[in-house]
């Protein structure tokens, strides 16, 4: 990754869910979260990126404006 940026996709959560207590609507709508909490991480970290290569790039830009 670049810079200090680090981190995982994976996911936990602290509350026990048993699956065979689910209906199948109950699960997909649990597995339809975890995929979008997933993407949002993902999302977030890609946008931290971002900023921080932005930011690079536009302090070498006025390092050498001043030089």
């Amino acid at each position: 990754m670049v810079g200090n940026i680090s981190g995982s996709l994976e996911t936990s959560t602290t509350d026990p869910v048993y699956p065979a207590n689910l209906i199948e609507d109950q699960q997909n709508l649990k597995d339809t979260l975890i995929a979008y909490r997933t993407a949002a991480e993902a999302a977030s970290r890609i946008h931290a990126a971002f900023r921080e290569h932005s930011l690079k790039l536009r302090t070498k830009a006025v390092s050498y404006s001043i030089e």
